[in-house]
């Protein structure tokens, strides 16, 4: 990614962010499109990127009604994020992976995977939102918005 483009991101980001009553609230970002698009881009330059992938395919699981489809879209997000062989491994403990393996061999439903997306909201919020506000590029913009 150019230089240019990165600041104009982390600019539009930065303006956003300052916006809220509360500073930074990870819901506000995944709940605007532009601000998602930047932090999506923040993560991918810190190698999380998957994080929201995964959130993004969880939430259109569970809108899945049939059971065959469901316990194959089980798989292959398990496959996908969360297997000890996934492509986009996504990070959750080692009993959320257990539980969650033993749900899709079982009987798969719509909330399979809240444990994990609980973990990668909470990892998100705790740490990657601290790790955006003290990158550079957000450091050297922030104070630039305040001003305005």
């Amino acid at each position: 990614m150019r230089k240019n483009t990165k600041i104009s991101t982390i600019s539009r980001l930065s303006s956003i962010m300052n916006s809220t009553p509360h500073h930074i609230l990870l819901y506000n970002i995944l709940h605007h499109n532009e601000a998602r698009r930047a932090f999506k881009e923040f993560l991918d330059s810190i190698d999380c990127g998957q994080m929201l992938e995964f959130l993004d395919e969880v939430e259109q699981f569970r809108t899945i009604s049939d059971p065959t489809e469901l316990r194959n879209e089980a798989l292959r997000i398990w496959n996908h994020y969360l297997s000890p062989t996934a492509n986009l491994k996504v990070h959750v403990d080692a009993s959320t992976l257990e539980i969650i393996n033993s749900w899709i061999l079982e009987q798969p439903n719509t909330n399979t995977f809240d444990m994990a997306t609980d973990e990668v909201y909470n990892s998100l919020e705790t740490d990657c939102i601290p790790k955006l506000l003290s990158s550079p590029d957000y450091k050297g913009l922030a104070p630039l918005h305040k001003a305005y």
